[in-house]
């Protein structure tokens, strides 16, 4: 997991990366599909690649200083909102115990607060080549979120292909109000030869 803190005074950004955490295949695998801090607490949130199609959403927590320690992990189960030191070790799909189910796929995403929205926000691009970023809204971190995904900006594809890999950064642009009116877009974009990072801002209105 890569923390990033804005000092708001010199607008430096620092950049720390903490030691590796890794799942067994037996379970979820947390913060590979996107993670964020809120007061102090990681939430980590993985895809059910095995028995969702990548439609599910699943989520744990620990102190964002405690990552490496898995004893102290919990984690979300939205049919009965509570959360348990007990990992799951799913069989079958847990779709009523995801924080988010869709109907289409998900591929890569990021969340974070945004204090223009007052809402937490997951900006993501669907498993669908359709270049397009979309976003869901919510009042915490485990929901519930918006399922209507909202289309924010379709990008142009390359001569080579649809664009993929995009994610959100609400940590730049700190002068233009406040966090989450404008956003960093990057993505990879493929050339006719070449694949490389593009970069886009949006900003709400």
């Amino acid at each position: 997991m890569v923390t990033l803190d804005v000092d708001p005074d010199t607008d430096m950004l620092t950049v720390t990366r903490n030691k590796q955490v890794t799942f067994p295949p037996s379970t979820y695998p947390y913060g590979s599909f996107a993670s964020m801090v809120v007061n102090g607490v990681a939430f980590l949130y993985a895809l059910d690649t095995t028995y969702s199609g990548k439609k599910d959403i699943h989520v744990a927590r620990v102190g964002a200083n405690s990552l490496s320690q898995f004893d102290k992990y919990q984690y979300y189960d939205a049919s009965t909102k509570t959360w348990s030191y007990t990992q799951p070790v799913p069989t079958e799909r847990r779709q009523s115990a995801a924080v988010m189910s869709n109907w289409m796929p998900y591929s890569t995403g990021s969340m974070f607060y945004s204090e223009y929205h007052n809402a937490y926000l997951l900006v993501y691009f669907s498993n669908w080549a359709d270049s397009t970023f979309r976003v869901s809204y919510a009042p915490t971190p485990v929901g519930p979120w918006t399922t209507d995904d909202k289309v924010l900006y379709t990008l142009p594809s390359g001569p080579g292909g649809y664009d993929y890999g995009g994610l959100a950064h609400p940590q730049y642009y700190q002068n233009d109000g406040p966090s989450g009116k404008a956003l960093l877009l990057h993505y990879s974009y493929q050339d006719s030869t070449y694949t490389y990072t593009k970069a886009a801002k949006l900003v709400f209105k």
